[in-house]
C-alpha cells in the first residue's frame, strides 16, 4: 500500500522555467528584513534550497516565491525546522507528538486526509530481532562502518568485536504511533518529508517500509548513536554504486573505514538504499550548516532532563513538539500565475520538473 493518493494531471515545467522559479524565489530571500540578530529564516530557506534535489527543491522554490510577505516567510522556515529537522532528529524509538498545526496558506488539509487513511497500522518493534539477524547476515556479521566483527559472531581470538544494532536510515519513529492522536501527527510528518524529498514517493518508500532493510544498516552501538543524531553520515562516492566515505561532524574516537561498500554477501537481502542515505546526508548538513542540530539536541536534553518522559521511560514528544507551535508544508505545488478561482485565491496548480537529459547537460 503506498500512503501517496492518486495524482492529478500534472503542468510540467523545462528546465528554464524551473531556473525562473528558483531565481524568483532567491530574489525574494535578498529583500527579507530580518526581525531581530537571530532570525535564521533566509540561512534556513537558502540551506534548504541549496541541498534539496530535483523536484524537492523545486517545490521549495514554488513555496518560497509564492509567500507574500516575511512573515509567511519565517512560517515556511519555522515548517521546516518542526515538521523535518526536529522529527528526523527525535529518533531512537521516540514517536512525534501530535501537537502539530497546519500551515493554511496553501491549503493541505486533503492530502493529509488522503494520507492518514493508508496509515492503517504501524510499523511493530516486535520484528526488529528479525531485521537485524537479515542485516547482520547481508553485511558479513560485521559494523559496516569500522569493519570490526559482532562479538556474537566472531570465530577468530585475533578478531577485533563489537556489539552490533541494526540503525535505521529513516527513523524507526516516524513509522510507530500509539493512538490515533499520534497517527495524526506523524501522517502531517510524512506530508512535510514527501514536500522536500519526493524521492521518496518514488520509491514507494512509506511508514511500511520503515523496517524493510532498504532503511537498515548493521553498526557499532557507538556509531548508531552518533548516526541516529545525524552527526555521522554516509556521503556516495561518485560513479561507485553502493560505496561511501563517512562524513564526520564531530570528532569521533573510532576506527572509520576509509571506504565502506555495502555487498549482500550473496543473500540477496536488499542493499541499503542510495536515495535513503542521501536523505540522511542531506539532513545531517543543513542541521550543521544552520546550527540547527545543536539546538535541537539543546531542546531535547532540557525537555527529558525535566518533566516529558512518558511512564516506560521513553521521551514524550507530545510536550516537546508542543512547544514549538510545530507546522507543516503544504503538499501542493504552487499557485499557477495568472489563475484565479472564484474567490479572487490564485487556483493551485500541480507542477513537476520537466526531467533533465544527463548527456546533453554534461556536454560542455
Amino acid at each position: 500500500m503506498s500512503v501517496t493518493s492518486e495524482q492529478s494531471e500534472l503542468t510540467v515545467l523545462s528546465e528554464s522555467d524551473y531556473r525562473i522559479v528558483e531565481h524568483v524565489a532567491r530574489e525574494k530571500l535578498t529583500k527579507f528584513q530580518p526581525s531581530d540578530s537571530n532570525d535564521d529564516t533566509v540561512l534556513l530557506l537558502e540551506s534548504f534550497l541549496d541541498h534539496l534535489d530535483g523536484d524537492g527543491q523545486l517545490n521549495l522554490s514554488q513555496d518560497i516565491a509564492s509567500c507574500s510577505n516575511d512573515d509567511q516567510l519565517r512560517q515556511h522556515a519555522r515548517s521546516l525546522v518542526d515538521c523535518v529537522l526536529l522529527p528526523m532528529k527525535a529518533q531512537g524509538g521516540k514517536t512525534p507528538g501530535p501537537s502539530m498545526t497546519i500551515s493554511p496558506r496553501l491549503g493541505v488539509e486533503e492530502s493529509l486526509e488522503n494520507l492518514a487513511s493508508m496509515l492503517d497500522e504501524p510499523a511493530s518493534r516486535t520484528g526488529q530481532a528479525c531485521l537485524k539477524a537479515k542485516c547482520l547476515e547481508r553485511d558479513g556479521n560485521r559494523c559496516c562502518i569500522s569493519g570490526f566483527t559482532d562479538k556474537k559472531k566472531s570465530n577468530d581470538p585475533n578478531d577485533i568485536v563489537v556489539s552490533t544494532e541494526c540503525a535505521h536510515i529513516i527513523p524507526f519513529s516516524l513509522g510507530s504511533w500509539k493512538n490515533s492522536r499520534e497517527e495524526q501527527a506523524i501522517a502531517k510528518i510524512w506530508v512535510s518529508l514527501n514536500r522536500c524529498f519526493p524521492v521518496l514517493q518514488s520509491l514507494g518508500f512509506t511508514h511500511e517500509t520503515i523496517s524493510d532493510p532498504q532503511n537498515a544498516i548493521t553498526m557499532d552501538s557507538s556509531f548508531h548513536i552518533h548516526f541516529g543524531t545525524f552527526d555521522m553520515a554516509l556521503e556516495a562516492m561518485p560513479n561507485q554504486p553502493n560505496t561511501y566515505t563517512a562524513k564526520s561532524y564531530i570528532r569521533l574516537p573510532y576506527y572509520i573505514k576509509p571506504i565502506i561498500t555495502f555487498t549482500d554477501n550473496g543473500t540477496g537481502t536488499n542493499l541499503p538504499r542510495p536515495e535513503l542515505l542521501w536523505l540522511h546526508a542531506t539532513i545531517a548538513r543543513i542541521l550543521h550548516l544552520t546550527g540547527k542540530g545543536d539546538q535541537l539536541d539543546k531542546i531535547l536534553r532540557d525537555k527529558e532532563s525535566t518533566r516529558d518522559l512518558a511512564s516506560d521511560g521513553s521521551t514524550d514528544l507530545s510536550r516537546i513538539l508542543s512547544a514549538t507551535t510545530l507546522r507543516t508544508l503544504s503538499s501542493q505545488p504552487i499557485v499557477g500565475e495568472g489563475a484565479q478561482g472564484t474567490s479572487g485565491d490564485k487556483r493551485i496548480i500541480p507542477i513537476r520538473r520537466q526531467p533533465v537529459d544527463k548527456k546533453k547537460e554534461n556536454v560542455q
